[in-house]
């Protein structure tokens, strides 16, 4: 659950412009908590934040000061809400001597073929470069986690396992990017 934090300070007009865009954002995001602590009830957060309340802070981190963004502080609530997806993203390059149709239509059965064989595969789609040939890579997968540990067992998993093994020699080049969503 996220909990959100407002930083004030009695007599602040900023502050008080901030708190019901703070409530209102808050109250549409079920199960956010909201705290409202004035720095001058302690000395390390008037150090720290004197000169840019209002301060609101996402799970302690600093999110806004001085005004507040509604929609910005809503995407970092359900940001930081629950578990963040894990994107995979592959993508080859195929060898000039394979006949591209066949190569694209196999590497697809084989990555698809694992959704449902592998419960931790949450999306998986396979697409193929349609601009810049030449200069993109071929064809790539496109493929969505729970989490790190989903996308550990997708890539130990044996039938991934094969599946990899016959496309590397299919192809001269992949790249690979994952990130948190």
């Amino acid at each position: 659950m996220p909990a959100v934090t407002l930083l004030t300070k009695p007599g602040c007009h900023l502050c008080d412009d901030a708190r019901p865009v703070v409530e209102q954002v808050v109250s549409a995001h079920p199960g956010t908590t909201l705290q409202e602590r004035s720095i001058l009830d302690d000395d390390a957060l008037r150090e720290e934040y004197a000169e840019d309340i209002p301060v609101v802070l996402v799970d302690g981190r600093v999110h806004s000061n001085w005004h507040v963004d509604a929609e910005r502080l809503a995407r970092a609530i359900e940001l930081a809400g629950g578990p963040r997806m894990i994107r995979h993203v592959v993508s080859w390059t195929l060898r000039e001597d394979l006949d591209r149709a066949v190569a694209v239509a196999r590497v697809r059965e084989l990555l698809t073929g694992l959704v449902g064989v592998i419960g931790s595969v949450r999306s998986l789609e396979v697409v193929e470069n349609v601009a810049y040939p030449g200069k993109n890579q071929d064809l790539a997968v496109v493929a969505t986690f729970d989490d790190l540990a989903g996308l550990d067992e997708y890539q130990f998993h044996p039938e991934h396992q094969a599946a990899a093994a016959e496309i590397r020699a299919m192809v001269t080049s992949r790249a690979a990017i994952d990130w948190q969503d």
